[in-house]
């Protein structure tokens, strides 16, 4: 789970490794969940960076999923809302 909330949702994850943990993720981590092509070869996605950090950078990346994860429940509630909103209006 923390792996997917740090691929779908980095702003957020970062967000509550920095405020709930102090946990800083560097610049050369890339925040955004957009394709690769848009970022140098130096940045990394946060997944890479929380790979790389071994046990205990995926222990705090758990740890702040679980903090984040009653805000992402709402984001995801939201967007299915806004889709059966649109599909609802095609009809």
């Amino acid at each position: 789970k923390a792996m997917n909330c740090a691929r779908r949702y980095p702003k957020i994850l970062a967000h509550s490794l920095l405020t709930d943990f102090d946990v800083e993720v560097p610049t050369n981590v890339r925040l955004e969940s957009s394709s690769y092509e848009a970022y140098p070869s130096d940045k990394v996605s946060l997944e890479e960076w929380i790979n790389d950090g071994g046990v205990g950078r995926l222990s705090y990346a758990v740890l702040a999923a679980q903090s984040c994860d009653e805000d992402i429940i709402e984001m995801q509630k939201g967007e299915r809302q806004r889709l059966v909103d649109a599909y609802s209006e095609r009809d």
